[in-house]
């Protein structure tokens, strides 16, 4: 019986620890179209390494829209593309620069970080393919925020499985004692 309670014990800790995950979402905005898009990883994949490279595969969604042409983007690019990020340790990640592909399928439908002026690590430009040619956004602004994360539904069953293992095991012992 302290298996089936210790069992129990782990799993409702096990679905506490992963609901408590957190998301941290870049921000791309121009400040003559606004905001362009998105995209959200899952907090617990950057260390305070300092520039880091966080592959497509890591990236939980991706969401952009041109506002030139109303292309509204929500693929994920290919594995082996992906952003750097710039981690001091203090506070979010910032956007350091892109290697190929953030998003889409394709040119034309692509979503890429290219730097700035001031090369790698100056991710000043937004490039949003449109399939007639790039339309380029320059002096983009990237912001990192935290947005609460939304539990799977896997991770909901195993913690209501693990309270309803502790409260028939609780009411198994009453019942053994009485």
């Amino acid at each position: 019986m302290k298996k089936i309670g210790y069992i129990a014990l782990c799993l409702f800790f096990a679905g506490l620890t992963d609901a408590a995950a957190g998301v941290d979402r870049f921000t791309a905005s121009d400040p003559t179209d606004g905001v362009l898009g998105h995209m959200d990883f899952d907090s617990s994949v950057f260390n305070s390494s300092g520039i880091q490279f966080i592959d497509n595969n890591l990236m939980l969604a991706l969401d952009f829209t041109n506002p030139t042409n109303l292309t509204h983007l929500t693929t994920i690019g290919p594995s082996g593309s992906g952003t750097y990020f710039n981690f001091s340790g203090v506070g979010l990640p910032t956007v350091w620069a892109g290697f190929g592909q953030q998003g889409g399928t394709g040119i034309a439908d692509e979503v890429v970080i290219v730097t700035g002026a001031g090369g790698f690590g100056d991710p000043s430009n937004l490039i949003l393919g449109n399939g007639e040619g790039n339309n380029l956004f320059s002096d983009v602004t990237w912001t990192a925020s935290t947005v609460a994360a939304v539990p799977e539904p896997g991770t909901s069953a195993m913690l209501l499985a693990g309270l309803g293992l502790l409260g028939w095991h609780a009411r198994r012992r009453k019942n053994l004692s009485s």
